[in-house]
């Protein structure tokens, strides 16, 4: 169920994979199976789609696959779990580029040349993230060049940019801790203007998993991966407080 867009001035890109089994949360897989790491990357994605979709009136969102292959199996997932339901639609396309930084140039160009005037790019990795963030990075963007959201594993959460300027993701340290602090210096030496967003964390790994199970409110703000969760608790070896 594809889009035939309307031009909006705010545009959240949002990166991600279908879920695979052995193909997504591979560092978390052990101590979770393939299949339960699929799970909760799969309850990532629709918990955090649904959110992004629903800000509307602040920024369109779209949903770019690194493989367009998956469109097909994605589309059936998101209707399944109704993030899409009825006369809804869904702006899906494909990353395109051998590496991350191809893909992101790529993705931010083809939403500046289709009239976005401000663009983010996000991950899925973060269901419990506030949208509250989202929606300021696009506010700051009205008057800088650059936002950024940093995660605490020395990566970033999100960016976005008010024009394309390439060079920020050229020979960069894709999956690195010092990721973020390379981005800033190249932007400082770019005589950008940046704008930082307060940090939070990836679900990458057991530690960043047992933070996630311990947040407060999350089967609010993030259903499905609330419940792929209670099933993983005996796995995972943690408790989490109830909201």
């Amino acid at each position: 169920m594809l889009n035939n867009r309307v031009v909006h001035e705010n545009s959240l890109l949002v990166f991600a994979k279908y879920p695979r089994p052995g193909k997504v949360k591979t560092r978390l897989t052990p101590p979770l199976s393939f299949e339960e790491g699929a799970d909760l990357y799969s309850a990532f994605l629709c918990d955090s789609l649904e959110v992004y979709r629903r800000q509307k009136d602040c920024f369109e969102s779209v949903l770019y696959l690194s493989d367009i292959h998956d469109a097909d199996f994605a589309i059936d997932l998101l209707e399944h779990e109704d993030v899409i339901t009825g006369s809804s639609t869904l702006d899906l396309r494909s990353q395109q580029g051998d590496v991350l930084g191809e893909r992101l140039v790529n993705a931010f160009r083809s939403a500046f040349e289709g009239g976005s005037k401000r663009v983010c790019v996000i991950g899925t990795d973060h269901p419990s993230l506030p949208i509250g963030y989202v929606g300021k990075a696009f506010e700051t963007l009205e008057k800088n060049d650059v936002v950024i959201g940093p995660a605490e594993d020395g990566g970033y959460y999100l960016i976005g940019m008010s024009t394309l300027h390439p060079e920020l993701f050229v020979d960069m340290p894709w999956s690195q801790k010092n990721l973020y602090e390379e981005l800033v210096q190249v932007i400082d030496e770019a005589g950008l203007s940046l704008h930082v967003l307060p940090s939070w964390y990836d679900v990458d790994d057991e530690d960043s998993l047992r933070k996630l199970m311990s947040s407060v409110g999350l089967r609010k703000i993030a259903p499905r991966t609330a419940q792929v969760i209670d099933r993983l608790e005996s796995i995972v070896g943690d408790e989490k407080d109830e909201p």
